[in-house]
């Protein structure tokens, strides 16, 4: 089966292909965006499927399982935006989750601008090595301390864009 077929029979398969109770006739809100969006030749696989879903009990069981559940969802929903306590403890949940993201943000943050302190403490220990010692020239040779100062600004700004998303 080419895989456009494939995609077809899964969008059908979870989309609410449901018998009505009243025709007895398959439906499905996406049957006319696939068959007028996807290629002609996946019109075949669609219509198929639409006539298994008419054929097959178990499979018009789960869609007509599947169906019910995201009616009785969406109702829960309204449910929860009418009664005002319970929609108040879902807006203060959604508000701690910001919260808590916050804090889990300023925290990753927190650990790179450790790793830049380090980072900076070991290159200032190798500039007073390497300010001790010289090479034959009488010159002074900070390769090492380069070399760390430049990991240091490779790390860029431990609270750059990550924190101003979240702030």
């Amino acid at each position: 089966m080419p895989p456009v077929g494939f995609f077809a029979e899964l969008l059908l398969k979870y989309s609410g292909c449901v018998s009505s109770k009243r025709s007895g006739t398959s439906t499905s809100p996406f049957k006319p965006f696939l068959t007028d969006k996807l290629p002609n030749y996946a019109e075949n696989y669609v219509n198929s499927y639409v006539s298994a879903c008419q054929d097959d009990p178990e499979l018009k069981s789960f869609d007509s399982s599947l169906h019910l559940q995201t009616s009785n969802l969406i109702r829960s929903k309204e449910d929860v935006l009418k009664n005002e306590e319970l929609k108040s403890l879902v807006d203060l949940y959604y508000e701690e989750l910001k919260t808590l993201n916050l804090f889990n943000t300023v925290d990753k943050c927190v650990k790179k601008a450790e790793i830049t302190l380090l980072n900076i403490r070991v290159a200032i220990k190798k500039f007073e090595k390497e300010s001790m010692d010289m090479d034959l020239g009488g010159n002074k040779n900070y390769a090492d301390t380069l070399k760390e100062l430049n990991k240091v600004k490779a790390m860029g700004d431990p609270f750059g864009d990550e924190f101003m998303q979240q702030f």
